[in-house]
């Protein structure tokens, strides 16, 4: 079994690799400057849309939107039935333009501190706090799904950020 530590690493090796940069125009690509060329606009986050669940047209994955905007890969249907309420998903033209932070590992729980309602939804090797229980919600996580682990348990997942709605 993989170190946390290691399999951070592979997944930040991973992330960097489908981070690239946009298409090159048609400028670029001819090395003409008289090549009038029409360029992709580069992929931003969305912030608007963040809590839904989105498909691209005509794709068969499916993203989380996190607070910050970026599409979060949800690997298999298993994995989302693990973590959400419903399979309740928007069709959406143009998702490819909203910036990908990456994949949900195969192996996401959703998970709380026994003794407490803090919150977590553990990928990755690492743990992101959620906030409050409207952002629970907002997200549609399911609450009859979440694991409860022990205070040293959760300490040793480093925690990667606090989500809120």
């Amino acid at each position: 079994m993989r170190s946390p530590v290691r399999l951070l690493l592979a997944v930040v090796s991973a992330a960097a690799l489908v981070l690239v940069p946009g298409p090159v125009s048609a400028v670029a690509r001819s090395g003409s400057a008289t090549t009038v060329g029409v360029e992709a606009p580069s992929p931003k986050p969305r912030p608007d849309l963040k809590g839904k669940r989105v498909r691209c047209e005509g794709g068969p994955a499916t993203f989380l939107i996190d607070p910050e905007g970026y599409r979060r890969g949800i690997p298999t249907a298993a994995v989302g039935a693990k973590l959400f309420a419903d399979q309740e998903k928007v069709e959406m033209y143009g998702c490819d333009a909203i910036s990908l932070a990456g994949y949900l590992s195969q192996d996401a729980f959703l998970a709380r501190q026994e003794s407490s309602f803090d919150l977590f939804l553990v990928s990755n090797g690492v743990k992101y706090g959620i906030a409050d229980p409207a952002t629970f919600d907002a997200f549609h996580f399911a609450w009859g799904k979440v694991i409860a682990l022990s205070a040293d348990e959760l300490k040793r997942i480093p925690l990667a950020a606090t989500w809120r709605i």
